[in-house]
């Protein structure tokens, strides 16, 4: 799956830069991508903090469709060239045009093929506590856990908190909700003041469990 490759591309990262073991630090489908690189490379994590996880049947399916379905539809209808013209693709192509030359070089089908065998990946996984991750893989992860859930139909509160009761070595932490106020500025300064508060929430987790947080 495209997860599993990031997972993997992490942990070549981290390989790299001689970080092993690290602590893992992911909100969203990145608390997904944190639990798979614990689970496919054991020992290279210390520690989860973990913000937002991602999961329920109405959340992967969602996903599913942003993620893969729409440019699915795309290259069936129009090919590269209508990928290529997506919303999310335009923008990456105009920042570094050589994207569209990649973009273009794809065959089609085989295009199609590993999106639909990535979206349905996504879609098997609906149900399991973390999406495309099994109860009983979950539940071998040993290593110390933060886990703050989110409160929106992509993140829902009750992932987060069955999360933290399925591993074994994990707290639950609860933030207010982020406030989204119509005025930009006010609303950057609410995305800052949430940012804050997740870093403190983890730092005193660090603290607690006697783990060495980055000092750059």
């Amino acid at each position: 799956s495209e997860d599993e490759i990031f997972a993997d591309d992490m942990h070549e990262l981290c390989t790299q830069l001689e970080a092993l073991p690290v602590l893992t630090c992911g909100g969203a489908g990145g608390s997904r991508h944190s639990i798979l690189m614990a689970l496919r490379h054991p020992g290279s994590v210390r520690a989860l903090l973990l913000w937002w996880p991602s999961g329920s049947r109405d959340s992967a399916q969602e996903l599913a469709e942003r993620y893969y379905g729409e440019y699915i539809t795309a290259a069936r209808q129009g090919g590269m060239a209508a990928v290529c013209e997506t919303p999310y693709f335009k923008e990456r192509c105009e920042l570094v045009p050589r994207n569209r030359d990649y973009l273009m070089s794809l065959n089609v089908d085989r295009y199609i093929e590993t999106m639909s065998r990535w979206r349905q990946w996504f879609l098997d996984g609906a149900d399991m506590p973390v999406i495309g991750v099994p109860e009983a893989a979950v539940r071998t992860l040993t290593m110390p856990a933060c886990i703050i859930p989110g409160y929106d139909m992509i993140h829902p509160r009750e992932i987060g908190e069955n999360l933290a009761r399925i591993l074994p070595n994990a707290e639950l932490h609860e933030l207010p909700q982020q406030e989204r106020p119509e005025d930009p500025e006010a609303r950057q300064r609410a995305r800052l003041d949430h940012q804050r508060r997740l870093a403190d929430t983890f730092l005193a987790f660090l603290a607690k469990i006697g783990a060495a947080a980055p000092t750059a």
